[in-house]
């Protein structure tokens, strides 16, 4: 249990200073190697500095997902590009 209050308290940390500088948390998940926040995707992102970790590939278009890792936080968003 401490490690799940640990992470929760990392993550609702990282997610207030997102929020407080312009960014829109979408969602939190806990349980895994690191916890993780997604975020709305915004001009904002680039300065979080993060490395594209998926290509998803749809009929139109590709999605790429990417992270930044804030604290022991992995903070996801995905940025759609015509393909």
């Amino acid at each position: 249990n401490e490690h799940i209050i640990e992470s929760l308290t990392l993550t609702k940390r990282v997610a207030v200073h997102l929020a407080r500088s312009g960014f829109h948390v979408l969602d939190v998940e806990l349980g895994g190697r690191n916890p993780r926040i997604i975020i709305n995707p915004c001009k904002r992102c680039d300065m979080l500095g993060g490395a594209m970790i998926r290509i998803t590939k749809m009929p139109r278009m590709q999605v790429r997902t990417m992270a930044a890792n804030i604290d022991g936080v992995q903070v996801e968003w995905m940025v759609p590009e015509n393909a």
